[in-house]
């Protein structure tokens, strides 16, 4: 909040109002507050008066006249007093502004208008209950945006906060203090959601007095992230005698047993964690911790619910289930990372059933069955397991194998149905047995026959096998019309943002992905905000003209491409991610290198977080990375100065695809509509871990040939990444860098 001096109409008014007396003058003004000055003869007396309450409070009094360098001291204690209050009519966008023009920039918050911009649309979207995609590009600060907004339209309605909730929508209606929920894909964001934005957005807002309370927030999460009191108690009896782990364990109070938080092995936190099983018939269910923390969840104390994409949508499918819901009923969505939703949808409405799930339900059952009797029954039972797989591997044509997918189109033909009745009649067999009383046993049974029986019921389906792990999976081919159905077609405001959620400008793609394109145009907000970064100098986009055509399996086109990426790495010092599409590549390039380049390389593995931390130590090392270094990574200042991209992201062919495909008119049109739009969104992401910060300065190349000259892709990628300068001359990467970078970035070892 700014301190002003021009405001002496209300002194006159205060003055008429007989408020203030006319010997009284006005010092300056500070939110709805006024300094008035009055002189007795001996002393000057201070008073601060509220112009709209005109409510006044004596505050000091000096032999003196106050100077100006004091000002800033006063408006402080100013803030502290009951009758200081800037609230502003929800009506209009003058808070947003307060917010961040005047609040904000006091903690050393730098003004951006296209935050405030974002935060005003995302806003205006709740207000009028629409479904907002909003494309914020990187340092736009939406996380701010999307919670302030969020904030204030909660605000608007929630009497603990300010004003009375009401009761708005026949789905989520039973509630007077309805969350906020904010799902993302990634843990990083969620607990710096927690951690670090609401705490001190809250903290700040409190202080200025825009909010009466702290805002609150809870992470939620699957129950086997949790701890259990009755598997733990057994568990702490075996490693008596370990201290280490012990002391580790220790931890779990300050972290709300949150198993998350520690550094123990996968296989320690399966032996402690909440079971599937896990349910309120519990004979400690009263006093265990989880159930606790569940109660107290779903109770309306939290302002904020955060989750990941996997949990909400779990929610919804419970919901529509008639189960218990995971999530309170809630009045506003934020879905961030919205890019990655598709991929959850896919997952979560999907069936599965592995082949060795069979193989260890019959070793349990045997484990229990100390007598034998159920020898015979669970022989047949594998026997038909085996059957049914061995069917499905034999449908793949083995020349596929060497393909860059684990997914294959499958069928149900006669003989594999025949299977599944087998299995189903196997499992009835045991169900009915003595075995049956074990009650994860018989869950296991009734849960795997359910999946079965689906795939016997399920008619508009696509099937497929994932090779590597032996499983069969389907998908409905409806899923958009499933998803619409369950989750968008609630009366309730949205926000999905992502920095990439558009395709050259239209955001299209992603509302066909996810099933938005059912929606009524009129209720969808289209939101699009360019960085702020300064692309144009921080950065430049290298394109070589002569590149043979990206084939793996080509042993002229990996030396070309390895020789590329050498005079780049040498040209930027290192400090550089190369990023694959495909592990097979990666590992023919890092054999190369090795013997060529002198900086450290760094092949991601999946313990991908010490790779990352070790590419940060190195400070001028060379990063090798696939799949999930496309995207979330942040690896600010002149740590990564080069990103190399190895090869346009284009999706590789899986049966969905496959099927999606045979809707359009021809390839071609499947091609413009789908996965062109699709590989953009990719490549942005991409491009995206390079410049983080205002400061930052580096280089992208993409070794494409089909985006070099007369490249199919040239233009459709140059007009993603338009801000580039772009060159094909390696020697201007090596005069970029000269230019950007300091000494020391040059000296790093």
């Amino acid at each position: 909040m700014n301190i002003e001096y021009n405001f002496s109409s209300i002194i006159d008014d205060l003055i008429s109002k007989k408020i203030i007396s006319s010997e009284s003058s006005g010092i300056f003004k500070f939110g709805k507050c006024v300094l008035v000055e009055t002189f007795t003869g001996k002393v000057y007396s201070y008073h601060v008066v509220n112009y709209e309450t005109l409510k006044s409070k004596y505050l000091f009094h000096s032999k003196n006249k106050v100077r100006k360098e004091k000002y800033i001291e006063i408006s402080n204690k100013i803030k502290k007093l009951d009758l200081y209050d800037i609230d502003m009519p929800f009506e209009n966008d003058d808070k947003i502004d307060v917010i961040f023009n005047s609040i904000l920039t006091q903690y050393g918050y730098c003004i951006r208008n296209e935050q405030i911009e974002l935060t005003k649309e995302i806003l205006e979207g709740l207000r009028d209950i629409k479904i907002s995609l909003c494309e914020a590009g990187v340092g736009i600060g939406k996380t701010y945006a999307y919670i302030v907004a969020a904030i204030l339209d909660k605000m608007k309605y929630n009497k603990s906060l300010v004003r009375q909730e009401y009761k708005f929508n026949k789905d989520f209606d039973s509630e007077t203090n309805m969350p906020i929920i904010i799902a993302t894909s990634s843990i990083e964001l969620q607990r710096a959601i927690h951690e670090d934005y609401i705490p001190e957005l809250s903290r700040v807002l409190k202080e200025n007095k825009v909010i009466k309370r702290n805002i609150s927030s809870v992470i939620r999460k699957g129950k086997e992230h949790y701890i259990c009191d009755i598997k733990f108690k057994k568990y702490i009896k075996t490693i008596i005698n370990n201290a280490e782990l012990l002391d580790e364990i220790s931890k779990l109070e300050d972290y709300k047993n949150d198993l998350d938080f520690l550094d123990i092995d996968s296989s320690v936190k399966n032996k402690i964690n909440v079971p599937p099983e896990c349910n309120r018939k519990c004979l400690e269910s009263k006093n265990c911790k989880y159930m606790r923390l569940l109660r107290r969840s779903m109770s309306p104390e939290y302002d904020i619910q955060i989750c990941n994409h996997n949990y909400f949508v779990a929610d919804a499918i419970h919901r529509k289930q008639g189960l218990s819901p995971l999530l309170p009923n809630y009045r506003t969505l934020v879905i961030d990372e919205a890019h990655k939703l598709s991929d959850t949808l896919r997952d979560m409405y999907s069936t599965n059933i592995e082949r060795k799930e069979i193989i260890e339900l019959s070793k349990k059952i045997r484990n229990k069955d100390k007598k034998k009797i159920l020898d015979k029954i669970i022989n047949t039972f594998e026997d038909h397991n085996d059957r049914f797989f061995n069917l499905l591997i034999n449908q793949i044509d083995k020349s596929s194998l060497e393909q860059d997918t684990n997914r294959f189109e499958i069928h149900l033909k006669s003989m594999e149905v025949t299977c599944i009745n087998k299995i189903i009649k196997d499992i009835n067999t045991l169900a009915n047995s003595n075995i049956a009383t074990e009650i994860d046993i018989l869950r296991d049974l009734n849960d795997l026959k359910r999946r079965f029986e689906l795939y016997l019921r399920s008619f508009k389906v696509i099937y497929w096998l994932e090779y590597s792990n032996c499983k069969i999976s389907s998908i409905p081919k409806d899923l958009n019309m499933v998803v619409f159905e369950d989750i968008w077609d609630k009366k309730i405001p949205m926000v999905l943002t992502s920095g990439t959620l558009s395709s050259n400008g239209s955001f299209n793609y992603i509302k066909k992905e996810l099933g938005l394109d059912m929606i009524l145009s009129s209720r969808i907000r289209e939101v699009k905000k360019s960085s702020p970064f300064d692309y144009k100098n921080n950065g430049m986009l290298y394109i070589p003209n002569k590149m043979p055509y990206p084939d793996k399996y080509n042993l002229e086109y990996i030396e070309k491409l390895s020789k590329e990426i050498e005079k780049l790495i040498n040209a930027t010092n290192g400090h550089a991610v190369v990023l694959f599409t495909s592990y097979k590549t990666l590992s023919y390039v890092k054999n190369i290198l090795s013997n060529k380049i002198k900086y450290p390389i760094i092949s991601m593995q999946r313990n991908s977080k010490m790779d990352i931390k070790k590419f940060r130590e190195c400070k001028n090392a060379v990063l090798l990375a696939t799949g999930s270094c496309w995207e979330g990574i942040d690896l600010k200042g002149d740590i990564l100065s080069l990103l190399i991209i190895a090869k346009l992201p284009f999706s590789v062919p899986d049966p969905i695809d496959k099927y999606n495909c045979s809707l359009y008119d021809g390839f071609e049109d499947y091609k413009k509509a789908v996965i062109i739009p699709n590989m953009l969104i990719k490549l942005k992401q991409g491009v995206g871990r390079l410049i983080r910060t205002e400061t930052d300065t580096g280089v992208v190349a993409i070794l494409d040939s089909r985006v070099g000259e007369n490249g199919n892709y040239r233009n459709i990628v140059f007009e993603a990444l338009h801000k580039f300068k772009v060159t094909s001359d390696i020697n201007h990467i090596s005069m970029f860098i000269k230019d950007k970078k300091n000494e020391e970035y040059f000296s790093c070892s």
